[in-house]
């Protein structure tokens, strides 16, 4: 396991699966289509499909980060909310919940073989654990957030699958 101790392997799983603190991320998004993720609320600045397109980039850049052997390039934070309201259809919405959960699966293997206590080249005061445990608490408190919009659309919980 590359040197990782189990209870680390095991904690980060269940913070990317939802145990103990929150609902997996899979019940969070089930159930909802390309209108729902696309519905704009009072007092909310973005849609649901606009937080989870969010996800997926920083989860996405967090795991780019893990897997490099030079310096990562500087950020443009402004660029990631830059989607759509609304996903095109219905389709484009799944594409876009394979990628969030693909994003995950990749982290839970990432655990696995890489030496999490290994810093990022050029970041010597962050490891890949530190990287790991930051998108799970991304997305821990942005799946919050669609559990509140869920709520305001009267579609929380999500019917039974």
């Amino acid at each position: 396991m590359a040197g990782n101790p189990a209870y680390v392997t095991q904690s980060m799983n269940g913070a990317f699966e939802g145990r103990h603190a929150h609902p997996p991320p899979s019940h969070v998004l089930s159930g909802l289509d390309a209108a729902l993720a696309g519905a704009k609320l009072d007092g909310f600045p973005h849609t649901i499909h606009q937080l989870v397109q969010h996800l997926v980039f920083w989860q996405d850049m967090g795991l780019d980060w893990i897997q490099r052997t030079e310096p990562p390039p500087d950020i443009d934070n402004s660029a990631d909310w830059s989607w759509d309201a609304a996903p095109a259809d219905d389709a484009a919405w799944r594409e876009t919940l394979d990628r969030f959960f693909g994003g995950l699966d990749l982290a839970k293997r990432t655990m696995a073989k890489e030496d999490l206590a290994t810093t990022i080249p050029g970041w010597d005061h962050v490891s890949r654990l530190d990287v790991l445990q930051t998108i799970a608490s991304h997305n821990s408190f942005h799946l919050g957030q669609v559990v509140s919009m869920r709520r305001l659309l009267g579609a929380w919980p999500p019917k039974e699958e």
